[in-house]
């Protein structure tokens, strides 16, 4: 259960963080539409850019049809943003929600958001890395997430340990009170009896004062 609890955490917190970068590249596509249209651009006219394609179409309906476009990969880029940020946040809080720890879960998904940022601006956007500054960040982050998880486990055995002592504890005093219940009722026997065998005797001792004036009597008589 313990295993199935911290995959589902790790699993989460990963996929938090992957679609915290696609919202991060859905709102740069968003706000800078040109890379898109010089894309296209380049594709349909053998590498031309957007200024000479601008410069030899000069009508307006080809203006507008740019303006459109923009427009609508605008729309949509956002939109794709604000549906990705929603499960970005759903993953996230279940993440919280199932770590006993919120700085471990903080943590894989800084590290998802960082590698696949990392990956994702050197496909798309021939980002520049500087690879020995990206693997030394990329060891502090494991570091940081192996020293947590550790703390996690700490914190799991401890609390294990804390609910052992605290069952032991129940058991101890169930079993004292127990003891007690068992005590008061022999000495409450013991002390019943001992009341039956003094009223057996004032009985008998009346009976026979009783024979004896009987007696008495008789002989007078």
């Amino acid at each position: 259960m313990r295993n199935l609890i911290a995959f589902n955490v790790a699993f989460y917190s990963f996929l938090s963080g992957f679609l915290a970068c696609l919202v991060s590249i859905c709102v740069k596509f968003a706000f800078n539409t040109d890379l898109i249209i010089s894309s296209l651009e380049s594709n349909n006219n053998n590498n031309n850019n957007r200024e000479n394609l601008t410069q030899s179409s000069s009508s307006s309906s080809s203006i507008d049809r740019l303006f459109s476009l923009k427009l609508v990969l605008q729309v949509t880029f956002i939109g794709f943003s604000l549906m990705l940020n929603s499960f970005m946040w759903l993953f996230y809080s279940k993440s919280l929600h199932l770590s006993t720890n919120t700085l471990y879960s903080t943590a894989l998904n800084k590290f998802s958001n960082f590698v696949c940022s990392a990956l994702f601006g050197y496909l798309l956007f021939s980002e520049r890395i500087n690879l020995i500054r990206w693997l030394v960040g990329l060891c502090l982050l494991l570091v940081g997430i192996l020293i947590l998880n550790e703390q996690e486990r700490e914190k799991e055995g401890a609390s294990a340990r804390e609910s052992n002592v605290q069952s032991q504890s129940k058991i101890s005093a169930r079993k004292q009170e127990w003891t007690r219940d068992f005590n008061g009722r022999a000495v409450r026997q013991v002390e019943e009896s001992d009341e039956q065998r003094e009223s057996v005797r004032l009985q008998f001792h009346q009976r026979l004062q009783l024979h004896f004036q009987v007696q008495k009597f008789k002989s007078i008589a």
